[in-house]
């Protein structure tokens, strides 16, 4: 009986053969005309999605994230607890640029500041089109790209996708 109740507990414990959750990607890299982005992280959940690069104090030139929604909206991202500055560029499902802005740090919550004051102070940044992914890079890298709105970044989009359902 003892066997019996330690293989069950091992094989909970580890999970059944055959159902093996396949090692997701810690980096997705990315060729943007002559740059190469050797770490852009994912963000392919809500939690991760919310979190994207806050506390971040430095970013290197190669690294981001890439942000991954499961349908094509309007997206809207702020600056909530991220001290450094930002480049986001909105892309619809075929990989077209639709929106590009720059988003400089705000100030940190303040002391006796509650979240919804902090929250609330804090500007919107729009796509200003529908766009299913997001690329948060270091700053000045929209115009070191020398991208505009219609540009066409090959990202394999069908991929990223994949793996929102693996999530």
């Amino acid at each position: 009986m003892k066997k019996t109740i330690c293989l069950i507990m091992l094989i909970c414990l580890t999970g059944f053969a055959g159902e093996e959750k396949k090692a997701r990607p810690q980096y997705w890299p990315l060729q943007i005309g002559e740059f190469f982005f050797a770490r852009l992280e994912l963000a392919l959940n809500d939690s991760e999605r919310a979190r994207g690069l806050m506390q971040r104090r430095e970013l290197a030139e190669d690294q981001g994230m890439i942000f991954v929604f499961p349908q094509e909206n309007e997206l809207r991202f702020w600056m909530k607890n991220t001290p450094l500055p930002l480049d986001v560029i909105f892309l619809n499902r075929q990989g077209v640029v639709v929106g590009a802005v720059h988003m400089p740090p705000e100030p940190p919550q303040r002391q006796g500041e509650s979240d919804l004051e902090y929250e609330s102070r804090l500007p919107v940044y729009s796509s200003g089109a529908v766009a299913q992914i997001a690329l948060e890079l270091r700053s000045g890298m929209i115009s070191q790209l020398g991208l505009q709105v219609g540009a066409k970044i090959s990202l394999d989009i069908g991929q990223l996708l994949a793996l929102l359902s693996e999530e």
